[in-house]
Order: structure tokens, then C-alpha cells, then sequence
């Protein structure tokens, strides 16, 4: 998830615009509409800037692996080899 979708920025930039709409007359709410979406494209980025980067091994495990490296054998696909190799 975004910090856009966390943070609820979308509600804010919203109500901006629907101010802007309700009221086109005063030029105020065309300005802070301007400026509101201008403060949480910079609040978005402060908070992607202090989160810590993401590890492409989280929220996939078994998929991402080192450069030349073999995949792992899953549970059931290790049991019979395992049991081969008992016999022997």
C-alpha cells in the first residue's frame, strides 16, 4: 500500500475539489485546492522517504532467490527423494 492510501490523501484532495466546484466564485478554494494537492504529494513523498526500503524477499516467500541459486524443493516434492534415499 501507498503512503496515498494510508494517509487517506484521496479523501483530502476530495474535498478540496468539491469545495472548488461548490463555490467557483471565491477564488480562495481554487488556490487551496492548488496548494492542498500540491502539501500531499510532498507529505506522500516525505513518508515513502522515511519508510525503510522494501526487501524483495518480503511478501513473497519461495519466490525470490539469489543469482544462481536453485529453487527449494517444497514438502511434498522432497518427501519421495527423501524416502529414496532411505532405501538405498
Amino acid at each position: 500500500m501507498s503512503a496515498r492510501t494510508v494517509e487517506r490523501h484521496h479523501l483530502v484532495l476530495r474535498l478540496a475539489a468539491a469545495l472548488e466546484r461548490a463555490f467557483p466564485v471565491i477564488r480562495f478554494f481554487g488556490v487551496a485546492a492548488q496548494q492542498v494537492s500540491y502539501l500531499v504529494e510532498v507529505a506522500a513523498d516525505d513518508t515513502a522517504v522515511r519508510r525503510p526500503a522494501a526487501d524483495p524477499r518480503r511478501g513473497a516467500p519461495g519466490r525470490w532467490r539469489p543469482p544462481g541459486s536453485r529453487p527449494a524443493r517444497s514438502g511434498r516434492a522432497a518427501a519421495p527423494a527423501a524416502a529414496a534415499h532411505q532405501d538405498a
